[in-house]
């Protein structure tokens, strides 16, 4: 688990939309025009959102499925409350829930 700052989420965001903000006008040259450039500002503000809410990040995980024994693998990315976890083994889904530290202004 890596606590993530409220500058770093912010930075990340505005970097991340101003890349599709750039990106957009581009895009919108090719033919059909207005699709392009819809789907370049959308997805622009749903990655900014994603970088926004990831208030802590999941580095990694080590265990058993607590159905089928098998090792558990799981990606590093944004922590959810509870945080669902799939067997690769046979497909049984567990969560995970931490206590996740209060938002901070730091």
């Amino acid at each position: 688990m890596y606590p993530r700052s409220t500058g770093w989420r912010v930075g990340g965001a505005l970097g991340t939309l101003g890349v599709f903000l750039v990106v957009a006008p581009i895009v919108a040259l090719v033919p059909p025009h207005a699709p392009w450039g819809i789907g370049a500002l959308v997805t622009g503000l749903v990655l900014a959102r994603r970088r926004l809410a990831e208030r802590v990040t999941l580095v990694s995980l080590s265990g058993l499925c607590p159905k089928c024994e098998a090792e558990l693998a799981v990606k590093t990315g944004r922590l959810r409350e509870p945080h669902p976890i799939t067997c690769n083994g046979c497909h049984h889904v567990s969560s995970l829930k931490v206590e996740l530290p209060p938002a901070s202004a730091s």
